[in-house]
């Protein structure tokens, strides 16, 4: 008898059970979901100088909001300002009109974004197979594998994807025309780029998805060698055009991109393929890495050109079965009405995979148009092959009056949970965030009390860090070359050469020439930035290989910078407080020296 309850509890459609059962695996998941992301929210409000790795690029300029007068004529972010989405703009404006920093809002999204993921995620799972128990598994799945990446902590405009986009699924399976094309305005006011995919899945999603599906060997199939119906593997992928609503969301997609397509940046094109072999950035270890040596890794795992299959936590494996499933002969089946939807996502996301290959960069980087859809199928395929394994599993045990085959069925019942449970912490990094804490508070608000028009110049790693918690606008920084767009890259790649020669020249009115024609108001100098070691360990070596080894060649050779000099003379943090590595030298110091 207990064996028949929990059978009935893991394995029946939600036809066959009690509404609070249902209701149990969706608040199961709602909580798991909830006990992954508080904390990341939690250690997110304990720094007051903290931000995601990508919201050093994404989100510092939005202080304007806030401040017009911040970052004035600052390329860096206009730049920045100028490729992000207009919703995911919008999202941060309002925040703002309320007087709400937009670092303060990033701080706090991950958690709701988080939720409405697994709310969707489970909605879906239940219109695909209609099983609590396996909506369970594919939410839970899927939040974790989103943590094993900082998609969601870095509250960029990746970060409202996969919640957006599972609304959109949702809502075409539940024929909810109205909100799907709300998701679909909002996938593309977010990722525009991924309307491209959704297109593709409303052009291949049947007619009538609401019809029974057969599959090989069952009745239906008996007599039909060929197989017609067995969606899974695309045969009644292409049988139907499109019903009227896919036509309308089809037509509001291209409505979206149209301007995309039409437009031109400010920063010039982008580079060809041919172009970015000849660039560093885009080799291995550079700032940008596309190519690389080993196939696997190019076409797999890579994570700009890599399929980048989701297969971690490890039973999302699992969803590789499910092609065996439905071949056999299973009870179960019956109750699957809408799978090939996964064949829709698929299909699509591969379709614009290779054509980002094929038309590099015009599409952005291939990688983006799959690693989010495959997630989302595997994880559907795995909430199914999981049920399966539980069905046949409590199957064998039932018809047994043997207490062995009842402990095998409750032993490998509790291992599943178990190591779904316990396997996030197993990891070294999990939740993953990718969060950066300032480490220097004092260098921060000394640059906030400087007039809002303050450039600071500096090869130091720090650099990158000082738009977001100074708010004050850098000449350079590593973290902000970007080698996208023509015009971005020439003008970061001219300041930033030009910036390696004004550090170590000898010359102090090559120094001083520099400083007037950039209109450099401070230097922030790392502690042993003139030791030949300094470049040979700095990231600008992957980008500018031949200046900063002919740079640690004139300092090997005895060369002494003429900022070092003042460095020691008017060095601010690095003389007044130890603990500090870091020194900054003002403009006035360097000027005054010549009148002198």
């Amino acid at each position: 008898m207990a064996i028949a309850h929990l059978q009935t509890f893991l394995t029946r459609p939600i036809s066959q059970i009690p509404r609070f059962v249902t209701g149990f695996w969706f608040a199961l998941s709602l909580a798991a979901s909830s006990f992954y992301s508080l904390p990341v929210v939690s250690q997110a409000l304990s720094h007051e100088y903290l931000v995601s790795d990508d919201g050093r690029q994404h989100l510092f300029w939005m202080r304007r909001f806030l401040d017009s007068g911040l970052f004035p004529k600052d390329a860096i972010a206009d730049y920045f300002q100028s490729v992000a989405p207009l919703g995911y703009q919008g999202f941060y404006w309002i925040f703002a009109q309320l007087g709400i920093d937009p670092l303060d809002v990033a701080k706090i999204i991950p958690f709701p974004l988080a939720v409405l993921a697994t709310g969707f995620a489970f909605g879906l799972m239940l219109e695909i197979f209609p099983i609590p128990s396996a909506a369970f598994f594919s939410s839970v799945l899927l939040i974790q594998n989103l943590w094993m990446r900082d998609d969601l902590a870095s509250a960029s405009a990746r970060a409202f994807l996969n919640p957006l986009f599972l609304a959109f699924l949702y809502f075409l399976m539940r024929r909810k025309t109205p909100s799907m094309l709300l998701s679909l305005l909002g996938v593309g006011y977010f990722y525009p780029q991924y309307l491209l995919v959704a297109a593709g899945v409303l052009l291949l999603f049947p007619r009538n998805p609401l019809q029974n599906l057969s599959f090989p060997g069952s009745p239906s199939q008996r007599g039909n060698a060929g197989g017609e119906d067995s969606v899974f593997f695309g045969g009644n992928l292409f049988k139907h055009l499109p019903p009227v609503e896919n036509l309308l969301a089809l037509a509001l997609c291209g409505a979206i991109l149209l301007p995309y397509a039409l437009k031109s940046s400010d920063f010039g094109s982008a580079f060809s393929l041919v172009e970015a072999r000849h660039l560093p950035e885009f080799q291995p270890g550079g700032r940008t890495a596309y190519f690389a040596k080993d196939w696997g890794r190019f076409w797999l795992s890579g994570s700009r050109t890599g399929l980048q299959p989701a297969l971690d936590p490890p039973l999302l494996c699992l969803g590789l079965l499910l092609p065996l499933w439905l071949r056999g002969r299973s009870p179960l089946k019956s109750h699957l009405h809408h799978i090939y939807i996964v064949s829709a996502l698929v299909i699509s996301s591969l379709m614009w995979f290779f054509l980002a290959h094929l038309l590099a960069f015009r599409l952005h980087l291939p990688s983006r148009y799959t690693q989010h859809s495959l997630r989302i199928a595997l994880s559907i395929a795995a909430g199914i092959a999981i049920v399966w394994i539980l069905e046949s599993l409590w199957g064998w045990a039932k018809p047994s009056s043997q207490r062995f085959r009842g402990g095998v069925a409750v032993a490998v019942t509790m291992a599943i949970f178990g190591y779904l449970a316990a396997y996030p912490f197993s990891l070294g990094n999990y939740p993953k965030t990718n969060y950066i804490v300032g480490s220097h508070p004092q260098l921060y608000e000394f640059f906030q009390q400087q007039p809002k028009d303050t450039l600071i110049a500096s090869l130091s790693p720090e650099a990158n860090n000082l738009p977001s918690f100074a708010q004050r606008s850098i000449f350079v920084g590593y973290e902000y070359a970007i080698p996208f767009h023509r015009g971005y890259y020439n003008l970061l790649r001219q300041r930033a050469i030009a910036l390696l020669e004004a550090h170590y020249t000898p010359d102090e009115t090559e120094l001083r020439q520099f400083v007037e024609a950039h209109d450099i108001d401070f230097f922030l100098i790392d502690a042993d930035a003139f030791s030949p070691e300094y470049l040979l360990e700095s990231r600008w070596r992957r980008s500018y290989p031949q200046e900063t080894d002919e740079v640690r060649r004139r300092l090997l050779a005895g060369e002494t910078p003429a900022l070092q000099g003042f460095l020691e003379t008017c060095g601010r943090f690095y003389n007044e407080d130890r603990t500090e590595n870091l020194a900054v030298v003002a403009k006035s110091c360097i000027v005054k020296a010549e009148l002198k």
